[in-house]
């Protein structure tokens, strides 16, 4: 009994979904994070920007200074990868969140990416709590490809 109830919860375990959390990275580079250079280097990964010339900007006071944090929110994304569940490719969106103007005795910047997952179902983009394996496996590729890019 207990052989099946621990095959059951492995089964569970590795045939789940995983559920889209946000990604931070921290940069050390933090000249280098600008809003021209990030939406230059998104671009330049044919990814197109619906915040691009309107990006969402707060600051925030800290004990250090003030910092301003920047967002952009990218448009849907074809992965080519084909979901099997969805009949169709996999879309993914994301929303880039990260600092500018960061006070010197701060050593770095931090970076946050939120990603999204969707299909298209009759033409409509249906928007995913979760995302297969293999988009989750996009999505971190993505994020690693940042982070070694603004380091």
């Amino acid at each position: 009994m207990k052989k099946i109830l621990s095959i059951f919860v492995l089964a569970l375990f590795f045939g789940c979904t995983p559920i889209l959390k946000p990604i931070d990275l921290q940069i050390e580079n933090k000249e280098n994070v600008t809003i021209d250079n990030m939406i230059n280097y998104l671009q330049k990964l044919n990814i197109n920007i619906i915040n691009e010339y309107e990006p969402e900007i707060e600051e925030r006071s800290t004990p250090i200074g003030t910092i301003t944090i920047v967002t952009l929110e990218t448009d849907w994304q074809d992965t080519g990868i084909f979901v099997d569940e969805y009949n169709g490719n996999g879309y993914v969106k994301y929303k880039v969140r990260f600092g500018t103007d960061v006070p010197d005795q701060i050593p770095g910047s931090m970076m946050r990416i939120d990603p999204k997952f969707g299909y298209k179902k009759d033409g409509d983009m249906v928007q995913k709590d979760k995302a297969p394996k293999n988009i989750n496996d996009h999505i971190n590729a993505f994020a690693k490809k940042i982070d070694q890019d603004f380091k």
